[in-house]
């Protein structure tokens, strides 16, 4: 038998006979590459069976953005009530800020966490009272350097803001809208100095 439902056989690559897990297929439904299928464990969990090696993971192992995790949902809604954004808005910018989505930031070097209002309201707050943001301008920073909110703000944010307003002697309103033009500043941690280090979405020559 070659199916998701009990043990059965399978013919491999290899021409033996391979095990296939005990799950039963609960959705159905292939990624666009046809070779995972998310399926109900023995356990009750939903699982991803990858259908060339027949291997069972957990959501968490495969990857699974966990968006209705009690956690991310006070997140989601905590912005959306501050910032006055979508939920879907919401959602994309804290799997850029938490690692769940775009790597071109973090380039794999952050695990990825499920975000918590605690890390993230901070954040929000100095941005609002030192740059003199109203919430529309706040969430265009957000959307604009999804990041932003997981960046950490003691030794990241606050030490860039500080760097442009000595290094380029600016301040608000001038201050404020060189950020919402570039909110990419409040994360960078390189300066190539005109050598190009090949880490650019963090360097300040874009400044």
């Amino acid at each position: 038998m070659c199916a998701f439902v009990g043990i059965g056989l399978c013919r491999g690559k290899t021409g033996r006979d391979e095990a296939v897990p005990r799950t039963r297929t609960e959705f159905g439904q292939n990624s666009r590459a046809g070779r995972v299928r998310l399926v109900r464990l023995r356990d009750g969990t939903n699982g991803i069976v990858n259908k060339m090696t027949m291997k069972a993971s957990t959501p968490a192992e495969a990857g699974a953005i966990p968006v209705d995790d009690a956690q991310w949902v006070s997140v989601r809604e905590m912005l959306v009530e501050r910032l006055e954004i979508s939920g879907e808005d919401a959602d994309k910018a804290l799997k850029r800020a938490f690692a769940w989505g775009s790597q071109i930031y973090w380039r794999k070097k952050r695990e990825q966490e499920i975000p918590s209002c605690e890390a993230v309201l901070p954040t929000l707050e100095y941005l609002s009272s030192e740059l003199e943001l109203n919430a529309a301008q706040t969430a265009a920073i957000v959307k604009g350097f999804p990041e932003v909110l997981g960046v950490s703000l003691e030794k990241r944010i606050k030490p860039n803001v500080d760097r442009i307003k000595t290094e380029w002697n600016m301040r608000n309103p001038r201050l404020k809208n060189s950020i919402l033009e570039n909110p990419d500043c409040l994360g960078y941690d390189i300066d190539c100095l005109g050598d190009c280090a090949g880490e650019c979405a963090r360097c300040w020559a874009r400044f």
